[in-house]
């Protein structure tokens, strides 16, 4: 018995280790896309979400949320994020896409990227390469 709790708590470790962030919420269940722009009307930002809306289908079959913070706005919830994450380097003058696995793991940190791009390298990762036999799109 007392081995069926010490393996309970080994598979279970990796997992408390990753729910003390703002992503908790998340994890095991979604890919998370959070964009960090220095104002609503950047160049970058807008040319993600309308790639984002014309592909809504792709992106809810891969279950991707998205977070969009604003640099000047946002400052409490990217404190949070810049100690959960702490190799983020963000400037306040440019546009940065992170993408966190469903693993809680930094996937992507970019700044520049198609929403093409990111299809492509989730559907290189196992757990997308099992929900494809699923996929509606």
């Amino acid at each position: 018995m007392k081995k069926f709790i010490l393996i309970l708590l080994l598979i279970n470790f990796p997992i408390m280790a990753v729910n003390s962030g703002p992503l908790e919420k998340y994890l095991w269940k979604n890919r998370v896309i959070v964009t960090f722009s220095p104002s609503k009307i950047n160049f970058e930002r807008n040319k993600f979400l309308n790639s984002m809306n014309k592909n809504l289908c792709d992106f809810n079959a891969r279950n991707i949320i998205h977070i969009d913070l604003i640099l000047n706005t946002n400052k409490q919830e990217i404190k949070i994020f810049e100690r959960s994450f702490g190799n983020l380097s963000l400037s306040p003058i440019e546009f940065r896409l992170i993408l966190i696995g469903k693993d809680g793991g930094i996937k992507l940190n970019s700044k520049k990227t198609s929403i093409k791009d990111i299809f492509n390298l989730i559907d290189t990762m196992p757990m997308r390469k099992e929900e494809m036999v699923k996929d509606k799109c």
